[in-house]
């Protein structure tokens, strides 16, 4: 249950969230409707911790955000919300089945513990045939249920979903409507879209206007209270990711490197220029990779809500 209350936010002195008022159950599917700039993406970044300015009261099963750290913080987003985004934020060069599981992995669960679990998503989403497929191969339904299948991997009291189904088609719009339909039968999804049809799926809807939280009486709670997980934060090893970004980018990064050197200095290359070509790629992937995860770990998805 996320119970909002007196809720407020502001930029510049501007309010765009006012006395904002609303309690959400633990299950159900929520659609949030407004023109761009009404305060949709502002919400869902304090719903998820990322924005710690605002006065008012946010609680999670009876946890106050605002007296959670910055560690404990992440840990809240890490073990009970999942985050889909309109761009998608999957990893290219990367399969559909290392995609999804990257969340484990930030989790602190290795890859062959979680594999089974992935691959089980991926063939329940409908994506048995394309997990071991690169993601830059994937139509635009492919990769948002693969992204759905990565946000569900850690098992999430809650799936925040920042316009799922702006870059799909109707047909695909409406498979991932149904499918968070179907998910939000035994957790709370939160959609963000400027779509009435996909709109008319959720179990109610709300709008924000003039900073107001809109949408009739608050859900009737039902089933038993949830529970906020709050696990021991993983150690995750930047390095072995940095060395599989090496593994995976290697061949294509080399073939850039080699053809940009031959083309710039119009020679062919001798055995220890090529050599020096090859180490100075490995290093530069590898530092890439290093920052690269630590950046996946910690803040893409607060990057990604922010707009």
């Amino acid at each position: 249950m996320i119970a909002i209350q007196n809720l407020t936010k502001q930029y510049g002195g501007t309010p765009v969230l006012e006395n904002a008022a609303f309690t959400f159950p633990n299950q159900g599917l929520f659609c949030i409707l407004g023109p761009s700039g009404c305060g949709k993406t502002t919400l869902l970044n304090l719903l998820a911790g990322f924005d710690r300015d605002f006065s008012g009261e946010i609680s999670v099963n009876g946890t106050s955000l605002s007296g959670l750290s910055d560690r404990k913080l992440c840990a809240y987003r890490r073990d009970n919300i999942g985050f889909v985004f309109q761009s998608y934020h999957l990893l290219p060069g990367y399969s559909a089945l290392q995609n999804v599981l990257l969340a484990s992995e930030a989790a602190g669960v290795s890859p062959g513990e979680s594999r089974p679990k992935a691959q089980a998503l991926l063939e329940k989403l409908g994506l048995a045939q394309q997990a071991g497929k690169k993601i830059e191969t994937l139509s635009g339904g492919q990769k948002q249920r693969t992204a759905i299948a990565r946000a569900l991997m850690n098992d999430p009291a809650i799936l925040l979903a920042d316009e799922p189904t702006g870059a799909l088609d109707r047909a695909n719009a409406n498979q991932i409507m149904e499918l968070l339909k179907a998910l939000s039968r035994d957790r709370l999804v939160l959609v963000i879209t400027h779509d009435q049809k996909c709109a008319q799926y959720a179990d109610q809807i709300l709008t924000i206007t003039d900073g107001k939280l809109n949408g009739g009486e608050d859900t009737p709670l039902s089933g038993e209270p949830g529970t906020l997980k709050q696990k021991t934060a993983p150690k995750v090893s930047m390095g072995k990711r940095a060395i599989q970004n090496v593994r995976i980018r290697l061949l294509r990064c080399l073939a850039i490197a080699l053809a940009g050197k031959a083309l710039s200095f119009d020679l062919v290359l001798t055995p220890w220029q090529a050599l020096g070509a090859v180490g100075l790629s490995c290093l530069a992937i590898l530092v890439i990779g290093f920052l690269a995860s630590h950046r996946l770990v910690h803040t893409q998805p607060a990057d990604a809500l922010r707009k």
